[in-house]
């Protein structure tokens, strides 16, 4: 139920006054849900930096990826928290999450970023994402 109402919620969010966000705005609503800049777009890649690729820094391409939400410990140094955690995973390419601030590494199949305790605004996020076009 309570995934439900947040999917009700999403697509008003999305579809304001009956008009469709364009992925900028989408991506806006995603920053101001996390409290932060982190997610932005450039053409068809999504980009985010949370500061380290262990982290949560990263780039795809919109069609290259599904996205899953778990609620798991999250800990890069030792001290975590259980939180919701967002996997972005590449459909076919095995490498096609990159790291935009190390270009000569390989890319990774699989990337995880924390999103938020919250369930609802963990879940709305998630919407949000699977809304860009």
């Amino acid at each position: 139920m309570k995934i439900l109402l947040s999917l009700l919620m999403t697509t008003l969010v999305v579809t304001m006054n009956g008009q469709t966000m364009s992925n900028k705005e989408i991506i806006t609503e995603i920053n101001r849900e996390l409290g932060g800049d982190s997610w932005s777009i450039k053409g068809d890649n999504i980009l985010v930096d949370n500061g380290s690729f262990s982290v949560g820094r990263g780039i795809w391409g919109l069609s290259k990826v599904t996205y899953e939400l778990k609620y798991e410990f999250f800990s890069v140094t030792g001290e975590g928290r259980n939180t919701y955690v967002l996997y972005v995973k590449c459909k076919e390419d095995n490498y096609c999450i990159e790291d935009q601030a190390n270009t000569d590494a390989r890319g990774s199949s699989e990337l995880r970023l924390p999103i938020d305790d919250d369930e609802k605004r963990s879940y709305r996020v998630l919407n949000l994402i699977k809304s860009i076009r």
